[in-house]
This record gives C-alpha cells, sequence and structure tokens, in this order.
C-alpha cells in the first residue's frame, strides 16, 4: 500500500523535528543535564501587571483586610510578586484548570464562556471565571481550584474554606460570590480536583441562608475599600 500524506499530530511532530515550530528555540549545543533548569526557568517567567486602581479584583474580594483591599488599589507596586516556586505554582493551576474543564466535557456537560470576564460596576468589581455548565436550563458559573490530597480531603464545604487557618484558602468563597453577584447568577460552584490523582468533587454555593451573612460583611469591605480610594 501507498501511504498517504502525513497530517494532524504527526505532521506537527515532523514540522518541530524539521524546525517549523515558530515555538522551538535553539537549545543544541545543551546538554540534558541541563533541559530541568531550561523549563524551570521557563515556567518562572510570568507577565507582570498593575491592577487598575478603578476596580476590585474578585480573586482578592475575600480578603479581610479593608487596609488590602484599598492598598492593592491605591499602590499595587508595593504588592510583593510570588516567588519563582510560588510561580510554578500559578502556572501548574492553569494546565489543571484546563484538565478539569475537559473531564466536564467528556462528562458530556456543555461548557461555556471559559475565561470570560464579569463585572459588577455599582461595587466596581471585576472578574473573570473559569467556565459555566448549563444545569436544570440554567448556565451556572464555576472555579476550578487544584489541591494537595490532604488539602482535597478536608476542604468539603464551604464553611471548610471560611474557617480555615490559611487566608488564601478563607478567600475563595469570595470569588464565587464575587461571579455570582456580577453574574446576576444566584448559585455557582467550585470543581475542585486532587492534584495527585485528577478526582474531582463539586462544592456548590447559593445566594441564601448563611451566604448571606458573611457576602454581606465582603460588600461592606469592598464599599470602604471604594471610599478610600475615592478620598
Amino acid at each position: 500500500a501507498v501511504a498517504g500524506p502525513v497530517s494532524g499530530p504527526e505532521q506537527t511532530r515532523l514540522d518541530c523535528r524539521k524546525g517549523g515550530n515558530p515555538a522551538v528555540e535553539n537549545h543544541e549545543e545543551g546538554s540534558m543535564h541541563d533541559i530541568a533548569q531550561v523549563v524551570i526557568a521557563k515556567l518562572k517567567t510570568r507577565d507582570t501587571y498593575h491592577q487598575a486602581k478603578e476596580w476590585n479584583y474578585a480573586h482578592a474580594a475575600g480578603a479581610s483586610c479593608t487596609r488590602e483591599l484599598a492598598y492593592r488599589r491605591l499602590h499595587p507596586e508595593l504588592a510583593l510578586p510570588p516567588d519563582d516556586d510560588l510561580a510554578i505554582i500559578f502556572r501548574h493551576g492553569k494546565w489543571m484548570e484546563k484538565e478539569a474543564i475537559g473531564q466536564l466535557i467528556e462528562a458530556g456537560y456543555e461548557v461555556t464562556e471559559t475565561d470570560a470576564a464579569l463585572e459588577w460596576k455599582a461595587m466596581r468589581l471585576r472578574g473573570r471565571i473559569d467556565g459555566k455548565v448549563r444545569l436544570e436550563g440554567k448556565k451556572r458559573p464555576f472555579e476550578v481550584k487544584s489541591y494537595a490530597p490532604w488539602s482535597w480531603a478536608r476542604l468539603n464545604t464551604i464553611n471548610d474554606f471560611l474557617e480555615s487557618d490559611q487566608e488564601y484558602l478563607r478567600r475563595v468563597p469570595g470569588q464565587l460570590l464575587s461571579y455570582i453577584l456580577a453574574d446576576g447568577s444566584d448559585e455557582a460552584f467550585l470543581y475542585l480536583t486532587n492534584k495527585l490523582t485528577g478526582k474531582p468533587k463539586v462544592i456548590p454555593l447559593k445566594l441564601e441562608g448563611d451566604t448571606l451573612e458573611w457576602g454581606e460583611a465582603m460588600l461592606k469591605r469592598l464599599e470602604a475599600a471604594n471610599r478610600a480610594v475615592d478620598k
């Protein structure tokens, strides 16, 4: 039999070997011992940006300190950048996010508006959702979080986040609530994956009950930050 033209992934591999991939850099003079350090150096590179003074951002909206919310906007240049290891963790989280969305799609769910921007202008609140899943005729925003096995095992409710002794975990419900409010929804969910096994679990958040109490406290801190910035 006569083989037909090569296409698809195999063609991509051939193109890379021929130098056709524009992302390929010249490492021919390097050795195998250099590979890990070269990859790590690439992973540590990160975009530098300053948070716009006009906006609160969803990822920090759940902060327990009003002063921090104000300083993030008044003096964003003073914020300490993540160290190299944390920068790599953030990059890895992006890969885990793509894998999680792939899990949902493979399971037959309709996933839309991935990485879509949301704004609540009255509260000057802005963020980007990981996506929406259609459930019971409504599109529900969701946020993907990936955690080490021991953290994943003990995070089973919104209160587990709110009562954590880790500030970065206590902020997560506020991030999700920000998406609910900016989207005009009444419900959203966290999609948590185990970093070791990939196993998922879902934690819903509804705009009712205790959420109204701690959510009101969060909004008061955001309003106070807005006033501080306006002075």
